[in-house]
């Protein structure tokens, strides 16, 4: 047949220049290595949305209706949770939380609302500032705090909207409430942004949480943007925790199972490690982030990689066994396997690729990474066969 000459040109590569192969293949994996500093993480929902015609859309109204010079703004939500967020100690503890955030500069504080600060301006209508609405507070006595809570509830539509559902107005109470701080963002960086720690919101919001626990204001935590975001970057460092050693652990155990022969599972775990160096590299030369969606990829390729190791072992093995010299056994070893293990990746290449139809960036990553990653699995494990040429 035609592919017969392809396969006995690959037995004289590994019979006659095995030595040769081994050095290029050595070679490849220091030249992908080098991209493994440029794999960059990408996570959080935005991802999934760019460059999609809905998003342009929205951007381009965004662009059109803004104010031209106005600046980017983002916000943080300051939720506490009390017996009551409306007695006089909470209703402090939540002003002096919004005063120690302005009074923070590398916070870029423009403003802060909540339900305390309406309560401090039915007691005293001219405290425009956080300090001021303390000092009303303090001035006050509970039965002065309930009747303003009352008013407030009657006069202002957004005090309700603050507090939680169980607000009981006759008992000026309330389980919960949220607190609104808004920073200036740095011009032309996205406020919303949500991949990874890049949101400029992350820092500010991590430094505002510990300006407020630091502050001892018991029952208020912090919540936005730039801490989901941080949280999104976290997810990707931890799957791989929770994956990756599983998936090592799980192919030691069968490794031992299969070769029962330290030399020949150190030469299968040096086979997967290359896979992955070198897909990882590629990843980095060609500017891929790693997402939430290619932490699949790693185990994807152990699990690919480790079938295709044990049987080519174990086919030279069966034809040792019959006394078969180590280049006869190895023709014979790729003349079944390498037909069988081409079907197997290019039925599995063609498989992920299909992701690349998606409109969904992250899954068209996602496709061309594991496709070019079960490619190099594939190529990686062929030096079991050089290896036993040469040994």
């Amino acid at each position: 047949m035609d592919y017969q000459r392809y396969i006995d040109w690959a037995d004289d590569r590994i019979v006659h220049d095995s030595r040769k192969v081994v050095l290029l293949f050595l070679i490849v994996t220091v030249v992908f290595s080098a991209g493994l500093g440029s794999v960059s993480t990408n996570s959080g929902t935005s991802q999934f949305t760019t460059g999609l015609p809905a998003e342009e859309a929205l951007q381009e109204v965004n662009d059109k209706f803004s104010p031209t010079f106005s600046p980017d703004t983002g916000s943080t939500q300051l939720i506490q949770q009390e017996n009551n967020v409306l007695s006089k100690p909470a209703l402090l503890r939540m002003l002096r939380s919004q005063h120690r955030l302005e009074q923070h500069g590398a916070l870029r504080v423009t403003s802060t609302a909540s339900a305390a600060s309406i309560v401090a301006q039915q007691l005293d209508p001219e405290a425009t500032t956080t300090e001021q609405q303390i000092y009303a507070v303090e001035s006050a006595t509970p039965g002065e705090i309930d009747s303003a809570v009352g008013r407030a509830a009657e006069q202002s539509p957004r005090f309700k909207s603050l507090l939680s559902k169980d607000f009981n107005r006759k008992a000026a109470s309330a389980s919960a409430t949220i607190g609104v701080v808004t920073h200036e963002v740095p011009a032309g960086i996205s406020s919303g942004s949500g991949q990874g720690g890049s949101s400029p919101l992350t820092s500010i919001q991590k430094q505002a949480g510990f300006t407020v626990s630091s502050a001892d204001h018991g029952g208020i935590t912090l919540f936005g943007s730039g801490i989901v975001a941080d949280e999104f970057s976290n997810v990707v460092g931890d799957s791989l925790i929770l994956t990756v050693p599983a998936a090592v652990l799980f192919i030691l155990f069968f490794l031992t199972i299969a070769y029962r022969d330290l030399a020949d599972m150190a030469l299968g775990l040096l086979a997967l490690f290359m896979a992955v160096v070198w897909t990882f590299g590629f990843m980095g030369l060609a500017g891929i982030p790693f997402s939430q969606m290619l932490i699949a990829v790693p185990p994807l390729l152990l699990a690919v990689g480790i079938d295709f190791g044990i049987h080519a072992v174990n086919r030279y093995r069966e034809e040792r066994e019959t006394g078969a010299s180590i280049q006869k056994s190895m023709r014979i070893t790729t003349d079944q396997l390498l037909v069988a293990f081409f079907i197997v990746t290019g039925t599995t290449v063609i498989g992920f690729a299909a992701n690349l139809t998606s409109a969904l960036p992250p899954i068209q990553d996602f496709g061309y990474v594991a496709s070019v990653g079960i490619t190099f699995t594939f190529g990686s494990v062929e030096i079991l066969f050089f290896r036993h040429n040469t040994a």
